[in-house]
């Protein structure tokens, strides 16, 4: 390079840096400052008073002092932002962004109005952006306030940061989401710097019934690069954690956990939680992955005694212990409706958002009136697709296993259900039966059998009130009270001698309940208890979707006795309130004879309440094969117990 060209590229240079190093001395001047604000004024749209100054920093960055902004039209507050100073980095790399925000001695003015419009947005320059909220990957606030009003999701929040010694204090109040909200937490000075690393944090966030305290660590804010810390959390119902952390979980009671919270690469891990979830203990380990598409929650879960009652929040039924109005609420309709089986939708807005693997365990259950032993439930979702395979309640010899299939791809969502009656023990089905007549016999044997259901709709009552199936339990052998057997056929010669005398065991050749599905609609096929020395058959309905009970049992004696006032018995009502009647008909007729016969011959009035014994034993056989060839089981033995 020759000596002339040498001096052109010095001065060239010379320019360069001159040029910026005087443009930059020119805009921290009055004149500077007034042109500056007025160009971009007309550009945003927006009213720009800058007295302050302006000059970059390192890392790339810029530094603002002494700005106001005006606000949006027709908005709460006249200023969208008071800048004392502020430290900005942004991002214009595919999509306007914010990288870095640093405030101190501010008060930003953060708002959405009824219509989604958004104050931080410029029409002009970003019309296509409106739906989008300005949160920095890493925000400081100091001696600053900012404030944040949502009014199509029922968010009014402010919050403040104010430096205390070595450390920073940040309180917040208002509502979320329509809830209360109030935020607490103490941040170590260092946090300030953009490099720093592992900053103390102790903070506690409460947002209605819901409220979470974490101490420990965190680099960076929005969003976290590394996390580490102890939690403590409680709530009314996880299901309210949704619009919180994005995490849709079923409707839960009243509970608290503490654990491990920890946070790197978008996986989120608790660890080694543990508390309450209702009146059950709740210990396990949880995975919250945000790298995919859809955010997905791997839990295996673990009760060591698991209250029955607790399990009924998941369908819909509100629990015991209720804290949220909503729960309230629900308890009281459920209180007053007639019906029994809940109503509550599933949610396809949120389990539409994230997939889930998820095991539960309940080591002992807990039941006053139901003989179960344990529980376990696994669950899988992936994109609306979800399936329960299995869940299973352990009894004393055998369990109820379900597989179930909720399709929330189709609309309407489709359900399909298939239930294993394993090994039942009568005893247990049948226990408190009979509790008011003092000591009875205890029912021997074991019944199964198998009911599959296909139907649709959000909830548990659409389902059943759309299924269409078939569902069959049978028994061979075992034992019965006889006392029972007299007293459900009204035989009062010899139910009065049991009472006096005691009870003793009757024989069952076999039970079979046999019922067609439709729409709904459970149709008694075959049904047919039979003992030694009576036949009990039933016919009629059961109605899924109004509850309506429409069933008879006819009970037929195999023998003759005496003063037996046999007569069919109609069980009527509903699932919530049944009413079981005595069929007046045959009773009325038998009287009438028996009047008539009293004034020719008062023995002969005896002989009308003879049961001539037209009972015969059933072919259990045939039976048990065509309830079997009806819910696809061609081995008897593997859903039909044989009782010895």
């Amino acid at each position: 390079m020759t000596g002339k060209n040498k001096t052109r590229w010095l001065a060239l240079s010379t320019l360069l840096v001159l040029i910026p190093g005087l443009l930059l001395a020119f805009v921290n001047t009055p004149p500077g400052r007034s042109l500056l604000a007025s160009l971009v004024t007309k550009w945003s749209g927006r009213e720009i008073e800058f007295r302050g100054h302006l000059y970059p920093t390192w890392p790339p960055s810029l530094h603002l002092s002494g700005l106001t902004v005006a606000g949006r039209e027709g908005g709460r507050d006249p200023h969208m932002a008071e800048i004392g100073a502020m430290d900005i980095a942004v991002s214009l790399h595919d999509k306007f962004h914010i990288s870095r925000l640093s405030l101190i001695d501010s008060t930003i003015h953060l708002e959405r109005d009824a219509q989604g419009n958004a104050n931080w947005l410029l029409s002009s320059v970003m019309p296509d952006k409106q739906s989008e909220t300005p949160l920095p990957r890493i925000l400081y606030l100091q001696n600053s306030t900012l404030t944040y009003l949502d009014i199509p999701r029922e968010t009014d929040i402010t919050v403040k940061a104010d430096t205390q010694g070595d450390h920073f204090v940040l309180t917040g109040d208002g509502k979320h989401l329509g809830k209360t909200f109030a935020l607490k937490g103490d941040i170590a000075a260092s946090c300030l710097a953009h490099q720093a690393r592992a900053c103390p944090v102790d903070a506690t966030m409460t947002v209605g019934l819901t409220s979470m305290h974490a101490i420990g660590t965190l680099t960076e804010m929005a969003p976290p690069k590394d996390a580490d810390f102890m939690v403590d959390i409680k709530g009314a119902d996880a299901a309210e954690l949704f619009p919180l952390f994005g995490i849709a979980l079923p409707p839960t009671a009243p509970y608290h956990l503490a654990g491990h919270l920890t946070y790197e690469s978008e996986h989120w891990h608790f660890d080694d939680f543990s508390g309450t979830m209702g009146e059950s203990d709740l210990h396990g380990n949880a995975l919250w992955d945000t790298s995919a598409v859809r955010p997905k929650l791997t839990a295996t879960l673990t009760s060591q005694k698991l209250r029955f009652a607790d399990l009924g929040a998941l369908i819909g039924i509100a629990p015991q212990k209720r804290l949220s109005e909503e729960q309230k609420s629900r308890a009281a309709q459920q209180a007053a409706s007639p019906y029994i089986i809940p109503d509550l939708p599933l949610d396809i807005s949120k389990i539409s958002s994230m997939d889930a693997d998820v095991e539960f365990t309940g080591q002992q259950v807990i039941s006053e009136n139901l003989p179960l032993d344990d529980f376990y439930m696994k669950l899988s979702l992936d994109d609306r697709l979800m399936k329960l395979m299995p869940v299973r309640f352990g009894t004393a010899s055998g369990n109820i296993s379900t597989d179930m299939v909720i399709d929330a791809r189709q609309s309407p969502v489709s359900d399909h259900a298939d239930i294993h009656f394993n090994k039942l023990t009568l005893s247990g089905l049948l226990q408190g039966v009979g509790q008011s007549l003092g000591d009875i016999e205890k029912p021997t044997g074991d019944i199964g059998g198998t009911m599959t259901l296909s139907g649709h709709g959000k909830s548990l009552h659409e389902m059943l009130s759309s299924a269409t199936g078939v569902s069959g339990l049978g028994m061979e052998g075992g034992s019965i009270s006889n006392l029972l057997i007299k007293l459900l056929s009204l035989d009062i010669a010899r139910s009065l001698g049991f009472l006096l005398t005691g009870d003793r065991p009757l024989a069952i050749r076999c039970v079979v309940a046999d019922f067609d599905i439709r729409n709904g609609i459970m149709t008694a096929d075959d049904f047919t208890v039979d003992t030694a020395d009576t036949i009990i058959t039933a016919k009629g309905t059961v109605d899924l979707g109004s509850e309506k009970l429409a069933l008879q049992f006819i009970p037929a004696p195999k023998k003759s006795t005496l003063l037996s006032l046999r007569s069919p018995i109609d069980i009527a009502g509903t699932l919530k309130h049944p009413s079981v009647t005595l069929e007046k008909g045959p009773l009325a007729a038998r009287g009438a004879i028996a009047t008539a016969l009293a004034v020719l011959a008062p023995a002969a009035a005896v002989a009308a309440f003879l049961e001539p014994g037209m009972g015969k034993d059933s072919d259990c056989a045939a039976l048990l094969a065509h309830m079997n060839k009806k819910t696809g089981k061609t081995n008897a033995t593997d859903e039909i117990p044989k009782n010895r």
